[in-house]
Formats: C-alpha cells, sequence, structure tokens
C-alpha cells in the first residue's frame, strides 16, 4: 500500500512540474477535473450498488462480481480523487508563485534600467 502512494506521489511530481513548466497548464487542470468528475461518479454508483443490490435473493455473477470488488474499487477511485484535488489545489498555488514572481522580477528591471 505504502508502494502504490509513493508511486502516485513521484508520477503526480513528475505531471506537476511539466505542468507548471508548460504555458498550457489549464488543459492540464481541465483534464484533471474532468478525471475527478468521472472518479466521483463511479464511487457514487458502486455506493447506489452495495446499498440497493439489483436482485436481493440471487444477484447476477455480474452483480457478484461487481458487489466483491467494490471496496477495492472505491478505495483507488477516492485516492485517484484525492491526488487529483491535490494536483489541481497545487497546480493553482505554485502557478500563482511563479506568475507572481515574474511579474515582480519584471518590475524590479525596469526599474533599476531607469
Amino acid at each position: 500500500m505504502l508502494y502504490f502512494f509513493f508511486t502516485a506521489f513521484i508520477v503526480l511530481s513528475w505531471i506537476f512540474l511539466v505542468a507548471v513548466v508548460s504555458r498550457s497548464s489549464w488543459r492540464k487542470q481541465e483534464l484533471a477535473r474532468l478525471v475527478l468528475t468521472l472518479a466521483t461518479a463511479s464511487v457514487a454508483f458502486l455506493i447506489n450498488l452495495i446499498v440497493n443490490p439489483p436482485e436481493k435473493h440471487f444477484p447476477s455473477d455480474t452483480a457478484a462480481k461487481l458487489l466483491n470488488a467494490a471496496p477495492q474499487a472505491i478505495l483507488f477511485l477516492c485516492a485517484t480523487a484525492f491526488f487529483l484535488l491535490l494536483f489541481m489545489t497545487l497546480l493553482n498555488f505554485f502557478t500563482r508563485i511563479i506568475l507572481t514572481s515574474i511579474t515582480f522580477l519584471k518590475r524590479t528591471r525596469t526599474r533599476s534600467v531607469a
């Protein structure tokens, strides 16, 4: 389990560095928002499946397999949603810091030249 979080941290940090360096970080944020929406919708579907099973006495094979795999799938989808929220928050935070420092450097250069 620790390996999963370490791997997710490494992957997200690389994606974050690429997104901050590139000028099209809003595209990556929109893609993260789309994946976040899909992950939360999938979690809602699985929770609804657990709470309201399709057939109480004899569920089909597919429903039984989904019910057996639902807790692990919900765990990984929630971890995905958490890391996407973390990515979007850090992207906004560091983008603002970088833009603020760039505008500060531009202002100090123009003042020093004059």
